[in-house]
């Protein structure tokens, strides 16, 4: 009976051992499933901090080429802006030029009109008065001196306007020149 106790409780051992081992082996696997799962979600996550960090690259290349482009249009456009602002300089000062030699060939043909026509004037008195001297009598050639005074000085005064106007004219074109 002695023996038999003995066998029995070596019998319930063994198989509380085989229980335990078996429950290991269902722990051993459980974590070696969960060891498996960590394993892949590292691996995973690995593999997209790997696909950011290759974004964030391609993004910063993409960067650079549009700093890079922006640059170079800046730099044609700043170029452009120059060639303009010399182009019209240079036509501002021919248009001027242009002006100025027309507004000197107006002024020419103002005085040289206007010398035609005191010339003119001159010339018709002159031949108004040597006719009528010899037929006046010598009052009337004092009347006409008289009126050859009138008239050269409404001819002065005829002089002085066309000059004063020609002046006004010149300042107007000045000040359009000038805007």
């Amino acid at each position: 009976m002695g023996n038999r106790v003995a066998d029995d409780g070596v019998a319930k051992v063994g198989v509380m051992l085989e229980h335990l081992s078996s429950r290991f082996e269902l722990v051993v696997e459980v974590l070696s499933g969960i060891s498996g799962r960590i394993d892949l979600l590292r691996g995973e996550m690995v593999d997209q901090f790997a696909e950011v960090g290759k974004q964030i690259r391609f993004l910063s290349q993409q960067i650079g080429e549009n700093r890079g482009g922006l640059s170079e249009l800046r730099a044609e456009l700043t170029a452009e802006m120059v060639r303009l602002g010399e182009a019209l300089g240079a036509t501002r000062v021919e248009f001027r030029q242009q002006l100025a030699d027309a507004q000197d060939a107006l002024h020419h043909d103002i005085a040289d009109g206007a010398q035609r026509a005191i010339y003119q004037v001159r010339e018709e008195i002159a031949a108004g008065i040597g006719g009528a001297r010899k037929e006046i009598p010598a009052e009337v050639t004092a009347s006409s001196r008289q009126t050859q005074e009138i008239v050269r000085a409404e001819i002065a005064e005829l002089r002085g306007g066309m000059q004063s106007e020609l002046a006004r004219m010149q300042d107007g074109l000045r000040s359009e020149i000038a805007h």
